[in-house]
C-alpha cells in the first residue's frame, strides 16, 4: 500500500535551550558526511504510548515488567567477542563488504541533560545518528501531551503531531539524511499511525508503528500491539507483513534484516526473532530482540547473538540485564541492576559491563541508542526525581600513575630491627584512579598498600613497616611499585628505587645463640 500524500501539520518549531551553544533551529538535513550504518535501540514489545507527561511512570514499569522475563538468563559469559576486530561482512551474491567504523575504546564517560520542550518536565532519547541528531520525545506545557523532537547543537525541534487537542507523538529512529520514523495519535481516534518525518513534512506509513530505518528508508514496525499483532517491514510504499504472530519488528539494518518479538504457537511465549527475504528465524535464547547490526549481530534481553553463537552480557553487579541496541563496532547498550539494585544505563564491549551513570542526584538511567563514535542516548533521572534525555558522550583523557619518591629508614640495621619505607605516589593523569602501590626488598615483597580514588595531580605518602628479623643478613635493593591502571602506558615512572639497606648479624642474638648451642 502506497504512503498517503503529505498532510498539513503543526508547525514546526526551534527552541534555543539555555546554556548550550550551536545554531540556530534548523530540521531539514540535505547532507551528510559520516555513514552511520545502524544506531538503534527497542527492547519493548509494546513501546510507551505518549500521553501525559510522556507517561515515562508507567513506560518504566511496563519495561521492569518485560526484563522480568529475561532474569533467569545466566550471567556467565560463554564467549568474548573483540571489539578491536574489524567488522567486514560480504553479502552473498552481492560483492558487497561493509566495514565497521573504528569504535571508541572503553573510557570515561560525561552525561549531557538534553533538556525538554519548555514548559516540560520529562523527556527521553531513542536514537542517535552519525552527525549527533539525536531523536525522542517530550512534554510541554502542562505535560498532558508529548511531541516528537530533534536534539542537534544545543537546539530542540519540536516535531508537532497530527492535530487535535490531545494528541500526541514520538520520534524512535533517525538516518544519517535525517529521516526520522516514529508514531502518534489518529486524531480524534484511539488509534496510532506510523509517521516518516522528512524535509519538515510528516507522511503516513501504512502501519501503526514505526521503531526504526535504515540508509535505504526501509522502516520496521508493526501493527497495532495486541495477541494477533503482526511486524511489518515498510519500503517504497509497499508494506511486508512477516507472519510473526503477536509481533512487531524493532530494528533493521542495512542488510534489510529485522529483529523483533513474537509469540509462536504453542503454547504462545514471546521469543525474539531474525526475519530475512521472508524467512523467520526464532533466537529462543532470548525473549526480545532488540537491535541489530550490519554484521548480524542480534541483542536482546541479556544476551549477543551472532549466527548461532550465544554470548551472556552479565550485570553491573545486580540480576537483570536488558540490551537494547549495537552498533557496528560490537559495543552494546541498555539497562542493568546493579549491586543495590538499582537500574543504571551501560556499555559493553570486549566482555566487560561499564556503568554510565545517571546524572547528578538521579537514581535510574537506561541507553537507548548508539552511534558508531560510542555515543550514547538515553533517559536519566535528575535530582528532583524527573526523568530526562541524556547523551553519554566519551571523554579522551589519559592514565597516568607515578612513584615520584621512595627511601628507607634506616639505612643500616641490626638483624630484627624494623626499617620504614616511605614513597610519594602522584596521579598525573586526567581521571581519578584506585591502584596498589607495593614495596620490595630484592625480590622479596615486604607489602602492598591501596590507593583508593586519587584525583588528578594529587599526590600520596605511603609507608610500609619493614620487619627484618627474618632476613638474613646481607644488602638489599629496596623499590617501590605503583601496579599500572588500565589504559596507562606511560610506565617508566611506575617503579623507583628507594635505596639499599644493609642488615648487619645481631650480636646479642648471635651470642645467645652459641650459648643455647653450647648447653
Amino acid at each position: 500500500m502506497a504512503a498517503r500524500a503529505p498532510s498539513t501539520w503543526l508547525p514546526i518549531q526551534g527552541v534555543r535551550l539555555a546554556g548550550l551553544t550551536g545554531p540556530g533551529p534548523h530540521y531539514r538535513r540535505t547532507h551528510r558526511t559520516t555513514r552511520d550504518y545502524r544506531l538503534s535501540r527497542r527492547g519493548e514489545d509494546s513501546p510507551p504510548t505518549p500521553g501525559a507527561e510522556f507517561q515515562m511512570a508507567n513506560m518504566r514499569r511496563e519495561v521492569a515488567g518485560r526484563l522480568a522475563d529475561e532474569l533467569g538468563e545466566p550471567s556467565t559469559k560463554t564467549r568474548t567477542l573483540g571489539l578491536g576486530v574489524v567488522i567486514a561482512l560480504l553479502v552473498a551474491g552481492t560483492g558487497w563488504v561493509i566495514a565497521a567504523p573504528a569504535s571508541a575504546a572503553a573510557g570515561q564517560y560525561s552525561v549531557t541533560d538534553l533538556g525538554t520542550l519548555p514548559g516540560g518536565r520529562t523527556s527521553i532519547a531513542y536514537d542517535i545518528n552519525g552527525a549527533g541528531e539525536v531523536v525522542g520525545a517530550s512534554d510541554f506545557g502542562s505535560g498532558s501531551v508529548s511531541h516528537g523532537v530533534l536534539w542537534h547543537d544545543g537546539t530542540i525541534t519540536d516535531l508537532g503531531q497530527r492535530g487535535g487537542p490531545s494528541n500526541s507523538s514520538v520520534a524512535w529512529g533517525i538516518n544519517d539524511d535525517g529521516q526520522i520514523v516514529g508514531y502518534g495519535r489518529v486524531p480524534w481516534t484511539p488509534y496510532e499511525k506510523a509517521i516518516l518525518w522528512e524535509n519538515g513534512t510528516m507522511v503516513d506509513l501504512s502501519m501503526a508503528r514505526a521503531y526504526s530505518l535504515n540508509e535505504q528508508v526501509q522502516v520496521a514496525g508493526g501493527t497495532n500491539p495486541s495477541p494477533s499483532s503482526d511486524a511489518v517491514l515498510w519500503e517504497a510504499g509497499t508494506t511486508t507483513y512477516l507472519g510473526t504472530y503477536g509481533g512487531q519488528a524493532y530494528d533493521i539494518n542495512n542488510r534489510r534484516q529485522l529483529v523483533g518479538r513474537y509469540t509462536p504457537c504453542c503454547p504462545y511465549t514471546s521469543y525474539g526473532f531474525l526475519w530475512e527475504n521472508g524467512t523467520v528465524t526464532k533466537l529462543s535464547q532470548m525473549s526480545v530482540a532488540s537491535g541489530i547490526n550490519d554484521a548480524g549481530q542480534v541483542v536482546g534481553g541479556n544476551v549477543l547473538w551472532d549466527n548461532g553463537t550465544v554470548t551472556y552480557l552479565g550485570t553491573l553487579g545486580g540480576a537483570s540485564t536488558s540490551a537494547y541496541a549495537i552498533n557496528n563496532g560490537g559495543q552494546v547498550v541498555g539497562t542493568s541492576t546493579n549491586a543495590s539494585g538499582s537500574w543504571h544505563a551501560f556499555l559493553w564491549e570486549d566482555g566487560a559491563m561499564q556503568d554510565l551513570d545517571t546524572l547528578p542526584g538521579g537514581s535510574r538511567s537506561e541507553a537507548w541508542g548508539i552511534n558508531e563514535f560510542g555515543q550514547v542516548v538515553g533517559s536519566s533521572t535528575d535530582s528532583t526525581g524527573n526523568s530526562h534525555a541524556v547523551l553519554w558522550s566519551r571523554v579522551d583523557g589519559t592514565h597516568d600513575v607515578a612513584v615520584v619518591s621512595a627511601s628507607a629508614d634506616p639505612r643500616v640495621v641490626l638483624a630484627g630491627d624494623p626499617v620504614t619505607i616511605t614513597a610519594t605516589v602522584r596521579n598525573q593523569g586526567d581521571w581519578p584512579e584506585t591502584f596498589d602501590v607495593t614495596a620490595f626488598a630484592n625480590s622479596i615483597l615486604i607489602g602492598t598498600q591501596t590507593v583508593t580514588n586519587l584525583t588528578p595531580g594529587d599526590s600520596v605518602n605511603i609507608s610500609f613497616p619493614w620487619d627484618t628479623s627474618t632476613f638474613d643478613p646481607g644488602t638489599y635493593s629496596i623499590n617501590v611499585a605503583a601496579v599500572p591502571v588500565p589504559g596507562e602506558t606511560d610506565l617508566a615512572d611506575n617503579e623507583l628505587s628507594a635505596g639499599v639497606v644493609l642488615i648487619l648479624p645481631n650480636l646479642l642474638v648471635l651470642l645467645r645463640t652459641i650459648q643455647v648451642r653450647r648447653f
